[in-house]
């Protein structure tokens, strides 16, 4: 696989997910559930690229456990990843009795898909301490000082947030044009951006995104 395609590949499984995906537990605990996970690497990969196999399971009079493998498939070479997944039994109440044991199964093994795919970069920016959680819906900006004449606010500094959904937004748009041109990834960008790489600015992706829906447009040439 050339190197540009490596790239391509990692830069869109190490994507932030939309936020409307994003669930938060336990305080500022946030995760993504099994489908988007599940569908983004068949949108990156393709449902050949990758493949999953539980590899052992284990369990306790309170949780499940299941060890698994997952593999990414490339034209030169395989990739594997391990991890264990984990879920607590969840009980009838009052009573020692599981309410639904194959549903507890289904999310340990739903856990360990998640897990390794974080080692191929999926969600992984989501447990990283230096990631901060949109807490704009709970703590809206002030207003706007209309008042001030002449005088402009500073620009808004970019978030790792809405970088990420314009990251996004541009890899759905990018799909488009190359089902038009027949391009590679790489290719297309090298034609419009003059860089294989996104931009990281959220100005640059807003006019990258206008540029791909120009070509959309124009049936794809530039």
């Amino acid at each position: 696989m050339p190197p540009e395609d490596r790239i391509r590949i990692q830069e869109e499984l190490d994507a932030m997910f939309d936020r409307g995906q994003v669930k938060k537990r336990e305080g500022k605990y946030e995760y993504v559930e099994i489908r988007p996970v599940i569908q983004r690497l068949n949108d990156v990969l393709g449902y050949s690229g990758w493949s999953f196999k539980v590899t052992s399971t284990a369990e306790t009079n309170l949780t499940l456990m299941v060890w698994g493998e997952m593999t990414v498939h490339t034209n030169d070479q395989d990739a594997t990843r391990m991890q264990c997944g984990r879920k607590a039994i969840a009980f009838k109440k009052n009573s020692d009795v599981p309410l639904d044991i194959g549903n507890d199964w289904k999310s340990a093994t739903s856990d360990c898909i998640k897990k390794c795919a974080t080692l191929f970069g999926v969600g992984l920016y989501l447990s990283d301490d230096e990631y901060q959680p949109d807490t704009r819906e709970n703590n809206p900006s002030p207003p706007r000082d209309t008042t001030s004449g002449s005088k402009k606010s500073p620009p808004a500094e970019d978030t790792p947030d809405s970088i990420g959904a314009l990251k996004t937004a541009a890899f759905e748009l990018e799909k488009n044009v190359l089902r038009l041109t027949g391009e590679t990834r790489i290719v297309m960008r090298e034609r419009v951006l003059g860089s294989k790489n996104l931009p990281d600015t959220e100005n640059g992706l807003m006019d990258y995104q206008a540029k791909l829906t120009d070509l959309l447009k124009e049936g794809g040439s530039a």
